[in-house]
């Protein structure tokens, strides 16, 4: 994740689609979890480009 740097632009708000099952597990997990659901898109994103993109370096501070 970011660093935290005072007032370093560390994230971007974007727009998706997901599959409707796919987002209702999302929201349950997240409520009973009480993690917010852009932490668990943000691991999951990191974890598959890990995975699929090689470029990907996921240098992201943790």
């Amino acid at each position: 994740m970011a660093s935290g740097i005072p007032g370093e632009v560390t994230k971007v708000k974007t727009s998706i689609s997901v599959d409707k099952e796919i987002y209702e597990a999302l929201n349950s997990y997240s409520q009973a979890s009480l993690i917010p659901k852009s932490r668990v898109i943000n691991k999951a994103l990191e974890e598959y480009l890990k995975r699929e993109y090689p470029a990907y370096k996921g240098g992201i501070d943790k």
